[in-house]
């Protein structure tokens, strides 16, 4: 499902105008906020997409399920066509439960926007499309 909303934005863009995304991170203990966007903006400028300048991060909270406040506004910024997507690391990234992240996706959908998550390729460097 997540692939073919991705494939449903990246045709939703004008030939010739560059992808633009913002890079979300959930940053659960240990993590390097800074390092990962960094990654991540690397990985995007690798793919010739343009990062913008907001970025997102949420931390682990107390409670039953984490919140993503941060994703939620990540999210919100695409679907108000600020950037055409939000790119993050993984699956462990969104939100927890799948029925959340379906909704997250078909919402994003309606607005032409996309998640994206950094997948090395085989074969090349690790962070281009070969």
């Amino acid at each position: 499902m997540r692939r073919s909303i991705f494939e449903d934005a990246l045709a939703a863009v004008k030939p010739g105008r560059p992808i633009k995304v913002s890079t979300y991170v959930f940053a659960g203990r240990g993590t390097d906020p800074d390092a990962v966007h960094a990654l991540l903006a690397e990985h995007a400028r690798d793919r010739g997409w343009v990062v913008h300048r907001a970025r997102f991060t949420d931390e682990p909270t107390d409670g039953p399920l984490p919140a993503r406040p941060q994703f939620n506004l990540a999210c919100r910024h695409a679907g108000s066509g600020f950037v055409d997507g939000v790119l993050a690391i993984d699956r462990g990234a969104m939100p927890t439960t799948d029925e959340a992240y379906e909704a997250y996706l078909r919402w994003l959908h309606r607005h032409y926007a996309f998640i994206a998550f950094l997948q090395p390729a085989i074969g090349g460097t690790p962070w281009t499309d070969r």
